[in-house]
């Protein structure tokens, strides 16, 4: 039988193996619920007017949901879902960067309070935006060397929203409406 001395030692060394796999993974999760957790603590100090609080609601509404967005980036299904809900997390931090700025510019609470949120908002922004920008050259990378035949484009997308056969596969002829067809073609051009 194991001591609970034993028990907790044992813990704690695989709860550290796994924090280390798991370091580069959560590193950037952890950050931002960090910084939500912080920007949440800095709207608490705010005074209790009806505009303070409609930031402090709004500020808290923003911050947390980058890191709840984030988590959503984990589970990401493709590439491009991976982009577009990273896209969301770099939404919510710009907001949230905006209404620390106008906290700072109403003097809802002290500068030197609201200006490391700040900095570290500007932080997460510039590694959320470098990563979306790498995500995008790998994926456009990514197209150059196989097309993507799940999606559809050109022609063939038009069709498709129509509900219709692709163009390249009508029957009928092309009848498109020139200048002339047109219901105001009497119609004087005012720019010739």
């Amino acid at each position: 039988m194991i001591r609970d001395g034993c028990r907790a030692k044992l813990a704690r060394h695989s709860i550290r193996q796994a924090q280390d796999c798991r370091v580069a993974t959560n590193d950037l999760e952890d950050r931002l619920v960090r910084f939500g957790s912080t920007a949440c603590r800095l709207s608490e100090r705010f005074p209790r007017t009806p505009l303070a609080q409609h930031v402090a609601i709004q500020l808290a509404r923003s911050s947390t949901s980058a890191f709840a967005n984030y988590g959503e980036v984990q589970s990401a299904e493709s590439r491009r879902d991976f982009i577009h809900k990273l896209g969301i997390c770099l939404k919510e931090l710009r907001e949230t960067r905006t209404w620390l700025k106008f906290v700072r510019l109403q003097d809802l609470t002290r500068p030197e309070l609201v200006e490391p949120v700040l900095s570290e908002c500007d932080e997460l922004l510039a590694i959320l935006a470098t990563s979306v920008r790498t995500a995008r050259r790998n994926r456009a990378n990514d197209h150059s060397s196989a097309p993507d035949l799940s999606r559809p484009t050109g022609a063939t997308h038009a069709a498709c929203k129509s509900g219709s056969q692709p163009l390249e596969r009508r029957a009928e002829p092309d009848r498109r409406r020139t200048r002339k067809d047109a219901p105001d073609a009497h119609r004087e051009d005012p720019l010739r």
